[in-house]
């Protein structure tokens, strides 16, 4: 099973200054043999414990870490500057950040349809960890550190349908908050 920190695989890039919409997670030059554009199945962990399971299947951009995980970064810690909202996590958000964002932050935030929609489950794992998300920079990625992606073994399974089956089957073994 192979492990990868968020720290050695990406670099935060501040792109504008929408905070907390404002960062970008960009790829490192990472040396390893593994192959990122092969099927597979994986988790991202936050300090140990499963967040999320997903998998990959015929990666149109060959490479998992840019196809999926910088979206998941953007969205599960609330900070990319891709990220929209729906009307349902538009009112979660409302509800969560009210006390946690100044004002003119918040109020920079709202509805809009983007690439990479975020989810309830997601904004509440931001606002249950914000104090230690808001913190996120170019100056201050040591949180990077707590956020692993670790392939789980999905030998035998070469069908996209047999994948699925898998990840449904993981997600009700570990129960991960950010996925749905």
């Amino acid at each position: 099973m192979e492990t990868f920190c968020a720290e050695e695989l990406f670099r935060i890039i501040e792109v504008s200054q929408n905070f907390p919409l404002n960062l970008k997670f960009e790829l490192k030059d990472l040396q390893t043999s593994f192959n990122f554009a092969n099927r597979i199945i994986y988790s991202i962990l936050f300090d140990g414990k499963i967040i999320y399971i997903g998998y990959s299947y015929e990666d149109k951009q060959k490479d998992i870490r840019k196809s999926r995980w910088t979206k998941q970064l953007e969205t599960i810690l609330f900070r990319g500057y891709r990220v929209g909202l729906n009307k349902k996590t538009f009112e979660k958000f409302d509800v969560l950040f009210k006390n946690k964002l100044e004002q003119r932050y918040h109020s920079d935030i709202k509805v809009k349809k983007k690439d990479v929609m975020t989810s309830v489950n997601r904004i509440n794992f931001a606002a249950k960890n914000w104090n230690e998300i808001k913190g996120l920079s170019s100056k201050n990625e040591t949180l990077l550190n707590r956020i692993h992606f670790q392939i789980q073994d999905s030998t035998g399974l070469s069908i996209k349908k047999d994948l699925q089956e898998r990840v449904k089957e993981l997600i009700v073994l570990h129960k991960p908050r950010c996925n749905g």
